[in-house]
């Protein structure tokens, strides 16, 4: 809901007051852009909140139609969800930056960005069998939930000399 629009060109400007009392599910925005069109000036506005991270992320993308969470719009091999979790773009096929894998000394590591959000569960698995029955995968770690956006790194504990033969993938879950 637009409450206040100044039509030159700086929009609306000045100092003003706290305001209590805004209803639930909604934030008071004082440079809105109502229009997308940057020849006019921002307004102020009750605004819905949105309503979890992924949604505010979501909305950094324009060109974002497809937001369900097992969608893939870039074609990139990740999901939307997988865009979020890893920190890269749901609009372009940039899915190699979403995690990466190393060694340090006889261990693997798994490196991968992640934002804030206690939503979202990472579990790092395990298989040192392909072949298995579902490919022998079993969680060897779950990372607490992330209250500020950084990176994080799993350093496995199998020693490579003694299991030449072992496999790692980062499995990520949202609950509501």
């Amino acid at each position: 809901y637009v409450l206040l629009r100044d039509v030159r060109v700086s929009g609306v400007t000045g100092t003003f007051a706290t305001v209590t009392g805004v209803p639930s599910g909604y934030a008071l925005n004082y440079a809105y852009d109502d229009d997308a069109n940057v020849a006019t000036p921002p307004v102020v506005a009750l605004v819905a909140a949105p309503s979890d991270p992924y949604t505010v992320w979501a909305d950094s993308f324009p060109t974002l139609t497809d937001r369900l969470l097992a969608s893939d719009p870039d074609g990139d091999g990740l999901t939307n969800l997988q865009e979020y979790a890893f920190v890269t773009s749901p609009v372009t096929g940039d899915s190699a930056d979403a995690y990466t894998f190393g060694r340090t000394g006889n261990n693997l590591t798994l490196s991968f960005d992640h934002p804030a959000d206690a939503s979202l569960t990472y579990e790092v698995q395990a298989s040192e069998n392909l072949t298995a029955v579902n490919g022998g995968w079993s969680t060897v770690n779950t990372f607490t939930p992330f209250a500020t956006s950084g990176n994080a790194t799993y350093t496995d504990t199998a020693d490579l000399t003694v299991t030449p033969r072992r496999f790692l993938r980062l499995s990520v879950t949202k609950t509501p």
